[in-house]
């Protein structure tokens, strides 16, 4: 089963998903956590790749719903920093894998204000080439 976010008939919508980022962030604390970097490179190969693929995805809706919201710029900015200074600490390679591996890493060096402004037309396209939500 596949739960799309956005669709009109789920009580799950980007609308609610950008007000509720910190639960977002609270999620992808907790994988970051459950998971090593040492651990992940003993697994076998395709239970390594897909762990990666899925933590690297995560990243990604993390990172877009935290940088994208529109609302309460500045908390979203601390707590964006401190999540990322987190990650640095517990478990610094799977970090550089996350932050310069992923879907995302493009997105990394631009100022905060041409982050959501990408991110948000970068969502647009995929939802409407995915036939995502409304």
């Amino acid at each position: 089963y596949h739960y799309f976010i956005g669709r009109p008939d789920q009580s799950v919508t980007t609308t609610n998903m950008f007000s509720r980022y910190e639960q977002q962030l609270r999620v992808m604390t907790f994988m970051f956590d459950s998971h090593r970097y040492d651990y992940l490179m003993s697994l076998p190969k395709r239970q390594k790749v897909y762990l990666v693929h899925d933590l690297k995805q995560l990243y990604a809706v993390t990172s877009f719903f935290v940088i994208c919201g529109k609302d309460n710029v500045k908390a979203r900015k601390a707590a964006w920093k401190t999540f990322v200074k987190h990650c640095k600490e517990i478990d610094p390679k799977l970090n550089r894998i996350l932050k310069y591996r992923s879907y995302v890493t493009w997105i990394n060096w631009l100022p905060w204000c041409i982050k959501s402004w990408i991110g948000s037309i970068a969502y647009k396209v995929l939802a409407k080439k995915m036939k995502l939500g409304a």
